[in-house]
């Protein structure tokens, strides 16, 4: 029989291979690329939404006394950008050089201003002013009545241009002169006069070009007035006075320094740099923090101030995100499990399907490594292709999907590469070793059968030893998991082991008790008129291996949608420790709920699927059985009630286990998720969409009903068995 005879022969269990692992290669990569992806767009929202102080650069540098003076704005620039490592020049938007005077009443440091028709609201104190010269800004501004300023440092007047709110709110007028106070802020109502006075002419006014420009983020003095408190007297009530920018030249500051002004006004020159968001990623970030250093011990920069709080934002970003990858980790570390679980139960099913033809090989002197061979070679194909097309279409299908959120859509650049290599190869390794191996497994059992041995009632000590041991593994896997907290990898084994580990010890213990109440049902039943009750129950109660590790499965794949619908109600909690958290356009936020649903999607279709294996698993037996049934008198409707009740509780019983496991897993772990830093909370409530509990345990009570139905209704071989079978 040729390969591809052989793959026709078996297509139905080899497509259900083929699908499977495309799934488990697909969401592999998937994860791997979109983890990245939801770094690199949490750091973008979070450095786009902080304020200009701590997302830009901003370097600085104060004169204080006569024998110094600030640089100019202009070549103050050209330093600065001139010492940034490549991490940061490579990014730079925009950057800005400006000069102002500062304002403190208690450094005797600001100027107030005093003419005809000047303000004195709201409590007769002078208003106090600044100083301000932007490089460039000719360009940012409009004049809509005079001209702009053009000071003359040698002489006797300074110009400034205001904009119409600050010329209404102090009183001034185009043309007008009035008297700078230097180093007196807070003139009372009587005092028109001081040590240093100098004379401002107002040469027109202006309004910014485009209002929304970031330029302003640092200029908003320009463009409204504000109140500043006025220390009076210790102990005594404080009054306010206006508080304005006027808009000069790099003249004016020549002019000031010219005219003795800097003890009085301490001009500061600042460069602000800005950073293009959209090119920001999580390798870029890895160097911010020692470029910023750099930065601030550059020689050139000697004796300037370097703000910047990029590092810590990325710092911020990089603590949730931990906190984001073990949720990540959690949910898809289940459905890989549960996924290879599903494989090696198709493995079952294609081998159980196939026991005659191993059993031939066998006979005929084949080795176990020829029949690992055989049924190698032929999955090889499947299983290659199958990784092929889920590592293809993982990048576009993935891109498709979040592009249904704006602030989760891939860019030009498209998705991050996967970082997922090992476990894809793991999966890849899974999927062509899983069916061979089982093959050699029959095939061995088939000869040891043939052995002489004792046989004992109910389990082996060999399989009461590995229940035992897979319950404790569980509870250690929690207890240290709950100990030792996040542990800040991008995969964490034992956070991805937890959910399997739990589940597949749950499922362990209720199908351990699940026969004793049946049992119980058969002795009470044994009297009762019509075989359908008694037979559902006898043969529910004896579970072969294959049906207990297929129902297994079942609580697996349970678990992980009760898993993904339990901390996606959790996310949703009324009182985050951060309100920027529920925002709908979060990157982390909705990636999480993204990565969240799509897995409790899958953990769905993985229980269908499984369910559907259970069924079609002892269809030949389970024709053969119904066979001998109809003819001692069973008719078909009572056969369809006979598969319906055989079915349909372990199922039911399987699907509510894994999915109280799956919601109860959260809790369980408490600290090790790091909800806290995302929700504000350690340790979730236990919570689920009740309407979504109830599809999940309907799909595969449906698909046992179609099921038990087809197969009531498929003609049966006719092949006649013991009757004890039956039971």
């Amino acid at each position: 029989m040729t390969l591809l005879t052989r793959l026709r022969a078996h297509v139905g269990p080899w497509a259900l291979v083929w699908l499977i692992v495309a799934i488990l290669v697909g969401v592999t990569a998937a994860v791997g690329s979109v983890s990245h992806h939801l770094d690199d767009g949490a750091l973008r929202d979070a450095v786009r939404d902080a304020p200009s102080i701590d997302r830009d650069l901003i370097a600085s540098r104060t004169s204080r006394t006569a024998l110094t003076s600030a640089p100019a704005a202009e070549p103050f620039r050209r330093v600065v950008l001139d010492v940034l490592p490549d991490a940061l020049d490579g990014l730079v938007e925009e950057a800005w050089g400006f000069q102002r005077t500062e304002i403190s009443q208690l450094e005797g440091l600001g100027a107030s201003l005093t003419g005809d028709g000047v303000s004195r609201e709201p409590a007769g104190f002078a208003p106090v002013v600044s100083l301000y010269t932007q490089t460039d800004l000719a360009a940012d501004i409009t004049v809509i009545d005079g001209r702009a300023p053009a000071t003359d440092p040698s002489g006797e007047v300074v110009e400034v241009i205001v904009t119409p709110d600050v010329a209404a709110a102090l009183g001034l007028t185009v043309g007008g002169e009035y008297v700078l106070h230097a180093g007196t802020v807070g003139l009372g109502p009587d005092q028109d006069e001081s040590r240093t006075m100098s004379t401002v002419l107002v040469t027109g006014t202006f309004v910014p070009t485009v209002p929304d420009d970031p330029v302003w983020e640092h200029l908003q003095a320009l463009r409204e007035p504000d109140l500043m408190a006025v220390i009076q007297e210790l102990g005594g009530i404080q009054p306010r006075a206006l508080q304005a920018g006027l808009l000069t030249d790099p003249g004016g500051f020549r002019f000031v320094e010219e005219r003795g002004l800097v003890p009085y006004l301490a001009p500061t020159t600042r460069v602000r740099v800005r950073f293009d968001v959209d090119r920001m990623d999580t390798t870029w970030a890895a160097d911010v923090e020692e470029a910023v250093a750099r930065v601030r011990t550059a020689r050139e920069l000697s004796g300037a101030r370097i703000q910047s709080r990029l590092p810590g934002l990325i710092e911020d970003v990089a603590q949730r995100s931990v906190a984001v990858h073990a949720l990540i980790t959690l949910a898809t570390g289940g459905i890989v499990g549960a996924g290879v679980m599903l494989l090696l139960a198709t493995a079952g099913l294609i081998v159980q399907r196939r026991q005659q033809e191993l059993h031939l090989l066998r006979a005929r002197g084949g080795g176990l490594l020829r029949i690992a061979l055989r049924t190698g070679t032929e999955g090889l194909p499947v299983v290659l292709t199958a990784a092929g097309v889920g590592w293809a279409v993982h990048r576009p299908l993935t891109s498709a999907v979040l592009a249904r959120s704006s602030s989760l859509a891939v860019g030009a650049d498209g998705l991050p590469p996967s970082t997922a290599g090992p476990t894809l190869v793991t999966m890849l390794l899974v999927g062509m070793l899983a069916v061979p191996l089982a093959a050699a497994w029959v095939a061995r059992r088939a000869t040891v059968a043939r052995r002489p041995r004792i046989s004992r009632p109910g389990p082996s000590p060999q399989r009461l030893t590995t229940e035992a041991s897979v319950a404790l593994v569980a509870v250690v896997g929690v207890a240290v998991a709950r100990q030792r907290g996040l542990s800040g990898v991008d995969v964490d084994p034992l956070l991805s082991s937890v959910p399997l580990l739990l589940a597949v010890a749950a499922g362990l213990l209720i199908l351990r008790l699940y026969p004793l109440p049946l049992r119980w049902l058969e002795s009470e039943r044994r009297t009762e008129r019509g075989p359908v009750g008694y037979l559902a129950v006898a043969r529910a109660s004896r579970s072969g291996p294959g049906a207990i590790w297929t129902l297994l499965v079942v609580v697996a794949a349970a678990a992980v949608t009760g898993l993904a619908g339990g901390l996606d109600a959790s996310l949703a909690v009324d009182d985050p420790a951060d309100d920027r958290w529920l925002e709908p356009g979060t990157a982390f936020h909705a990636g999480l709920v993204l990565v969240l649903r799509a897995s409790g999607s899958i953990g769905v279709l993985f229980v269908t699927l499984t369910v559907a294996v259970l069924l079609v698993m002892p269809s030949a037996e389970r024709a053969r059985q119904l066979a001998l049934l109809h003819t001692l008198g069973l008719r078909r409707r009572q056969a369809g009630g006979l598969v319906v009740a055989e079915f349909l509780p372990p199922v039911v019983v399987a699907v509510v286990t894994g999915l109280t496991v799956g919601v109860a897993t959260p809790v369980l772990l408490g600290r090790a998720l790091g909800l806290e830093a995302l929700i504000g909370v350690p340790t979730p409530r236990p919570t689920m969409d009740g309407s979504a509990a109830a599809l999940i345990v309907l799909l595969p009570v449906a698909l046992s009903i179609v099921g038990a139905l087809i197969a009531v209704a498929r003609p049966s071989s006719g092949r006649a068995i013991d009757p004890g079978a039956a039971m």
